[in-house]
């Protein structure tokens, strides 16, 4: 049982943690504060081959990412989507291209918690399963944007303990 801490002064975060757990993870369970697409800039190539993808943010999306998923879950359902042709302009950019693609693989991975529900969710915390099954907990300060894994200063603590992962 390892217990290790990350600072964004020190490391960076996205490569020295991130993308060390993510390569061929089976599951990728993640509550943060805030998630935007650009997530996939940092994280696409990990998380597009992990099965079972979960991430539960707070109700404060950034508009486009909205856009994009309520239009990817209208094309699911067979519906007609009034923010059609403004989404597709969306697709132009290679981030929400990304999150087009993720969702169609991965469906409702990424859910919002409504403030009326569970108050404003702001806890940052993660596990994630290795492809041999070993689990890693992890909590921080980062939320799942590409802010929070590349720029801003940011702490993590890694612990895969047991209780840890619980």
């Amino acid at each position: 049982m390892t217990l290790r801490r990350f600072s964004s002064r020190t490391h960076r975060l996205d490569q020295n943690f991130l993308a060390e757990q993510l390569k061929g993870a089976k599951s990728y369970l993640r509550i943060a504060g805030y998630f935007t697409s650009s997530l996939f800039e940092v994280a696409n190539e990990w998380l597009e081959t992990i099965p079972d993808v979960k991430i539960v943010c707070n109700v404060d999306i950034h508009p486009d990412d909205l856009k994009v998923a309520q239009c990817r879950e209208s094309k699911m359902l067979g519906r007609w989507n009034a923010n059609a042709i403004e989404v597709e302009a969306l697709l132009n950019r290679d981030r929400y291209q990304r999150l087009d693609a993720f969702l169609q693989q991965h469906g409702q991975a990424i859910r919002v918690a409504p403030d009326s529900v569970c108050g404003f969710v702001h806890g940052k915390a993660g596990v994630i399963e290795r492809a041999d099954g070993r689990k890693v907990g992890f909590i921080g300060s980062m939320n799942e944007t590409r802010n929070g894994w590349q720029h801003h200063y940011e702490i993590l603590w890694e612990d895969d303990s047991p209780e840890g992962v619980a």
